[in-house]
């Protein structure tokens, strides 16, 4: 057999295989681990001013070390003003 008709063979043979995939084309299902798509996360949560403290719970705990923010936040200017220059 010629190395033309080999690749000819595997040609006509993924073509089948898309032609028989696009045929038996399974349905589209949503996981239900999605249904809430599109709702609010924290539908109490409106203020985010008023967070006081974060954490984050059951992430990778062997990996990932523990976060906490600090409790009052940084009282200096981010810019310096003109009688600091």
């Amino acid at each position: 057999m010629t190395e033309t008709l080999k690749t000819a063979g595997f040609l006509a043979g993924a073509l089948a295989l898309v032609v028989a995939a696009a045929v038996v084309e399974p349905e589209r299902r949503t996981p239900s681990l999605m249904s809430d798509e599109g709702e609010t996360f924290y539908p109490g949560f409106n203020d985010p001013q008023s967070v006081k403290a974060i954490e984050v719970v059951d992430y990778d705990e062997p990996t990932a070390p523990k976060f906490e923010p600090p409790t009052q936040a940084p009282t200096a200017s981010a810019a310096p003003t003109e009688s600091q220059v």
